[in-house]
């Protein structure tokens, strides 16, 4: 198959990893895969990425998302046409006008199948009306239950695609609860994952050392206190300390908006000798690799990458409950799930320090054979284009 993805970014993130992963995957299995990027910038994560043809918009079109910052760097005659594109945007920017006007001399050549993998009104009303394909895709990343209704703005596309994959069934249930209208076009399609290089990288030097002597704990995240909840963490850690016989190392892999009032909570509540932030880190698969489990506390998830690349280096996985949560976690086999509280999350993995019920022992040897393959969510595509 001719297989175009739409993104309106490349930002870095797990959608971008995901996007990344499917294309390289589905090249792989012999389909054609061309990536439209409608951003103009081409973003470091693209680096070495290969196996696919990638594009970006030209013309006016690039202009799409016209800010200050386009204006400001503009000079000339160039800055007075684009400081009257502004004033249109202005005007039709809160309704679909805009995006037919600022698009409206953009035509892709034909595809069989066009997916728009960023959840947004941009990216689902180029694809429906820009790209030529005998069917079309819109991919939904996220929980609708923590939107806050934002999804409203993109939600009107959503009927007209022949499918909607949702990258988890219980992602897909909560938006069909939502709103029926989506019942009968709703679609589950896992996110994809590179088993090849998550496994490569592992094989690089930790440049963290590990103390033998400890359990070491790594959470991979962005540190936002929001959704991630990281801010349990250093809590978490002041529980542990006074309840845990077992010694541990807990390491926090990710830069976020919270990073520093996380890093001055851990030391108010004197946590510090057991807890390190390590900021972002370009290969966290090294230090993953060495710990004896890792540990996710968010708010919400859509389908974690961080937990499927866990299970990939065969390292148990402890997270919350959020809806999605069962479809990638054997509770008391590869990893546990624990209520959405610090004094929840602070027992479970104290069960796993210490190994109670033999619990580590157990997950350890259900994980040793553990392969993981992309065949279930490469099949779950090829039914959605049907």
């Amino acid at each position: 198959m001719k297989i175009a993805f739409v993104v309106t970014d490349l930002n870095t993130g797990g959608v971008t990893s995901s996007l990344f992963n499917f294309c390289r995957e589905l090249s792989a299995r012999g389909h054609e895969i061309t990536l439209f990027n409608l951003s103009s910038k081409q973003p470091e994560a693209m680096d070495g990425a290969g196996g696919f043809s990638y594009r970006t918009l030209t013309g006016l079109s690039r202009y799409w998302k016209l800010g200050a910052q386009d204006l400001a760097r503009a000079k000339g005659v160039r800055k007075i046409g684009l400081g009257l594109l502004a004033v249109v945007k202005k005007l039709t920017n809160h309704s679909s006008l805009w995006n037919r006007l600022i698009f409206k001399k953009d035509k892709a050549e034909a595809y069989d199948v066009a997916v728009a993998f960023r959840q947004n009104a941009p990216c689902y009303f180029y694809v429906l009306n820009r790209m030529q394909a005998k069917v079309k895709i819109a991919f939904i990343h996220g929980d609708v239950n923590f939107m806050g209704g934002n999804e409203k703005s993109f939600l009107p596309y959503m009927p007209k695609f022949h499918r909607v994959a949702y990258v988890a069934n219980a992602v897909k249930d909560g938006f069909v609860a939502k709103y029926s209208i989506l019942k009968d076009n709703a679609a589950t399609v896992y996110n994809m994952f590179d088993v090849e290089k998550i496994e490569r990288l592992a094989k690089e030097p930790n440049p963290v050392v590990f103390s033998k002597e400890k359990k070491n704990i790594i959470t991979v995240a962005r540190v936002s206190n929001d959704d991630k909840q990281v801010d349990w963490i250093p809590q978490i850690c002041k529980l542990l300390k006074e309840q845990c016989r077992v010694p541990f190392h807990w390491y926090v892999v990710g830069g976020g908006a919270d990073l520093e009032a996380d890093q001055a909570l851990a030391d108010t509540l004197g946590v510090t000798d057991c807890l390190t932030f390590l900021g972002n880190r370009k290969n966290p698969f090294c230090i993953l690799k060495d710990a004896d489990f890792s540990v996710l506390t968010s708010k919400t998830e859509a389908f974690p990458m961080s937990v499927i690349e866990s299970l990939i280096l065969k390292k148990p996985v402890l997270s919350t409950m959020y809806p999605a949560a069962k479809e990638a976690i054997s509770d008391g086999e590869n990893g546990l799930i624990f209520p959405q509280s610090i004094e929840a999350v602070a027992q479970g993995i104290q069960k796993m320090l210490e190994n109670q019920n033999g619990i580590a022992d157990a997950c350890a040897k259900n994980l040793a054979d553990y392969q993981f393959t992309n065949d279930t969510a490469y099949q779950q595509f090829l039914n959605a284009v049907q």
